[in-house]
């Protein structure tokens, strides 16, 4: 059986894969949760589980946003 932080780890691990969903939640993060069954979930415990869910995030880097300008 999943454990709550298991639980809304997956759930904000999603928001990056769903950009309505990530827009859903930064517009009203309670509801977002509520309709997640994470009702009990408040604002510490989504502090608390975002370094395990930015550990994982599928984040890619842009190598040419990268690189430094020249200046000739």
């Amino acid at each position: 059986m999943p454990t709550l932080a298991n639980q809304l780890v997956q759930f904000l691990m999603g928001l990056f894969n769903n950009p309505a969903a990530a827009q859903e939640f930064l517009n009203d993060p309670e509801r977002s949760l509520e309709g997640a069954g994470l009702r009990q979930v408040c604002a510490a415990d989504v502090a608390a589980a975002l370094p395990v869910v930015l550990d994982y995030a599928p984040i890619t880097v842009n190598d040419s946003s990268c690189a430094r300008r020249r200046t000739a």
